[in-house]
């Protein structure tokens, strides 16, 4: 009874307020009345206009600010040297490795320089082929490699090393090309001929549509206990795609009876244009 009342009392106000609104529209002139009606009719989609219009000047600043702001918070990390050794070959020769990795997930550096510094045990930096050995090479989005140092002669004996990276110019790169170089069984053993020594042999083959400029292969070479006992390089130039290229490698010292294994990393930079046609 009571919901019924209410409903009633509500619809009476409503009647009222139509009679009031007819009552001040009649209260103008024919002409007056089709004005304020035009007027009322323009008005609606202004209206709108103004609205959207807002909403989207808002949401363009809105997005315009967020990403301002995120490029604004990325900070790039430096290049981590994971771990350094030297590794004695005979007498004062010595070669050395270090394995370096890019904890940036999104972001490479294309050419990266890094020096190599021997230290005696009384802690002065010693010179082999000149003060320092320096090289350089490039790191992808959260990569680790090594990098190698392969024979050096020092004029004193080195107890210890340290590795610099320089030119960190670190860059968001996308459509890197995919460029495979698969690498067979090495073969190594002690030789004799033609001289006394190691040798590690092997073939690698361009598995992509690529002309490459040059590859460079890492030789590392492990005892029985997975310990790396050597390591060396080399750099093939002008490799065709789907080519295969044979590497040697050869140390001045025999590892008669203790070598386990011998990994092979060769590796093209992918980031440099020059680098790949």
């Amino acid at each position: 009874m009571g919901a019924n009342l209410e409903k009633e009392k509500i619809e009476l106000e409503i009647a009222e307020k139509e009679l009031e609104v007819k009552e001040f529209v009649q209260s103008y002139s024919k002409p007056k009345r089709y004005l304020l009606m035009t007027l009322v009719v323009l008005t609606i989609p202004v209206f709108f206009i103004a609205k959207y219009t807002v909403a989207g000047i808002y949401l363009h600043s809105f997005f315009k600010g967020q990403v301002a702001v995120h490029e604004a918070s990325f900070v790039a990390l430096p290049v981590q040297v994971v771990e350094t050794e030297l590794l004695p070959i005979s007498g004062r020769n010595f070669s050395a490795f270090a394995v370096i990795k890019n904890p940036n997930k999104q972001l490479s550096a294309t050419d990266l320089n890094y020096t190599f510094h021997f230290y005696s045990a009384n802690g002065d930096e010693i010179s082999g082929s000149g003060l320092g050995i320096s090289g350089s090479t490039f790191l992808l989005a959260g990569q680790q490699k090594y990098i190698v140092a392969p024979n050096i002669s020092f004029v004193a004996v080195p107890a210890s090393i340290k590795v610099l990276v320089a030119n960190q110019n670190w860059t968001k790169r996308s459509g890197i090309p995919n460029v495979i170089l698969a690498t067979d069984s090495a073969v190594f053993a002690n030789s004799v001929d033609p001289a006394n020594g190691f040798t590690v042999d092997g073939n690698f083959r361009n598995q992509s549509n690529f002309n490459l400029g040059s590859v460079k292969i890492i030789s590392v070479v492990l005892d029985k206990n997975a310990k790396i006992l050597a390591v060396n390089q080399t750099t093939v130039s002008t490799i065709v795609p789907q080519e295969q290229r044979g590497f040697h490698f050869f140390w001045p010292v025999q590892f008669a009876g203790i070598t386990g294994s011998v990994r092979i990393f060769p590796e093209t930079n992918v980031l440099d244009p020059n680098n790949i046609r």
